[in-house]
């Protein structure tokens, strides 16, 4: 290793990614997805590992990995799942979903697919969400389940 030990690290990580949705949603508001193994091949067919990202564009909402507390999400930050957890993120703690694993399938429509989800109340937020595929297992494996 060169003394740059960060560098080689990124080198032999390679990943590959797309921003697959653009959400607009207005309170109350719930989406629920599985983990990243049962949406893997259809979002990033040939990838080892699958990483989850929401980008928090506009608003706030909650989000948490299922069985961990929800935390609070300002506009600005990024939550990131390494481990391919299901997750929630909501309009409010405490709700849940069934996951719409229809979402995911591919389609011939060019992506970020956008979407406007929500009951019209007066909370709005949008949403940018992801996915990189990793095909360096090892450097993931010992990365925490989220980060925000």
């Amino acid at each position: 290793m060169s003394a740059d030990v960060l560098s080689d690290v990124l080198s032999a990580v390679r990943l590959t990614g797309a921003v697959y949705f653009d959400f607009d949603l207005s309170s109350p508001w719930v989406a629920e997805t599985p983990p990243a193994r049962e949406i893997a091949a259809t979002v990033m067919p040939g990838a080892q590992r699958v990483i989850e990202y929401h980008v928090i564009a506009r608003g706030a909402c909650w989000g948490h990995a299922v069985g961990q507390e929800p935390f609070r999400l300002q506009e600005g930050d990024l939550f990131v799942l390494p481990q391919g957890d299901a997750h929630v993120l909501s309009s409010a703690p405490g709700m849940r979903a069934t996951p719409d694993l229809s979402k995911f399938a591919r389609r011939s429509t060019p992506l970020p697919l956008v979407y406007e989800m929500g009951g019209g109340g007066p909370d709005r937020a949008r949403l940018v969400c992801g996915f990189r595929a990793a095909t360096s297992v090892r450097s993931i494996r010992c990365s925490p389940r989220c980060r925000r």
